[in-house]
């Protein structure tokens, strides 16, 4: 069973945009980097999605995020976050590293192994107000917690052990079985809604998304999740525009 739900913008996985270097092979849903599309210029206060595969011992050299709230989930492999004059971040596969970069950070991210590939999908949500204190975390998530529900990852207000972000989004990861069904519906009827799909295939109200299509979602009413086959996805109540 299904809800009516039209997408405000339907992204399949064969338009995001694809670069291969010999270390890296990257896919983007929005502009970012070298890649332009003034259509695709990110969708309420979330700005970028990429997804890197990087080979062992190869990694993005020192560079600087600024004025964003960024959340990178290791798939494979682990990352070593550096920093110059602070010990390594290792995050770990299924761990979630949280950087609010405020007025500025500069860092390494690097594949922690020499020899396998490491994968992790990376989103930017643009903070509530610009030049505040940089601060960062990594966390797990049990598994069990996102299992044919809504698992909590990020909030203004860190619910249910999620991280404390800048900004006045909600994000969700979930494992649904094969079948099953969740509903949401956002506590501020002027949110946006976006759905991308990590593994497997399923519906978000009558539309269909395989694995790495992507729904923008405009002020939607009750939204209906259901797997097609196991599936892996990503929700996220986002406010239209940063609060200021």
């Amino acid at each position: 069973m299904s809800s009516a739900v039209k997408p405000f913008l339907m992204i399949p996985d064969v338009e995001r945009a694809r670069f291969e270097m010999s270390w890296l092979q990257s896919a983007y849903v929005f502009s970012h980097s070298s890649y332009y599309n003034p259509t695709r210029m990110g969708f309420g206060t979330l700005r970028v999605l990429n997804e890197e595969v990087v080979s062992g011992n190869a990694g993005f050299t020192e560079h600087e995020h600024k004025n964003m709230e960024v959340l990178t989930l290791v798939l494979t492999g682990e990352m070593r976050v550096e920093s110059e004059g602070k010990k390594p971040i290792i995050v770990g596969e299924n761990e979630i590293f949280y950087l609010s970069s405020g007025s500025g950070v500069v860092h390494a991210e690097r594949n922690n192994s020499k020899t396998e590939e490491m994968s992790f999908i990376q989103f930017y949500l643009s903070p509530r107000e610009k030049e505040s204190k940089p601060k960062h975390g990594v966390k797990h998530f049990k598994p069990a917690g996102s299992l044919n529900a809504l698992q909590c990852i990020a909030s203004p207000n860190g619910v249910d052990s999620s991280f404390a972000i800048k900004q006045e989004a909600y994000v969700y990861q979930s494992n649904l079985e094969s079948g099953k069904t969740i509903s949401f519906l956002s506590d501020d009827p002027e949110n946006f809604q976006f759905v991308f799909v990590m593994e497997g295939s399923m519906q978000v109200g009558e539309n269909h998304l395989e694995a790495k299509d992507s729904i923008c979602l405009k002020k939607a009413e009750k939204l209906l999740l259901e797997a097609n086959t196991d599936c892996k996805f990503l929700l996220m109540d986002l406010p239209a525009k940063a609060v200021r």
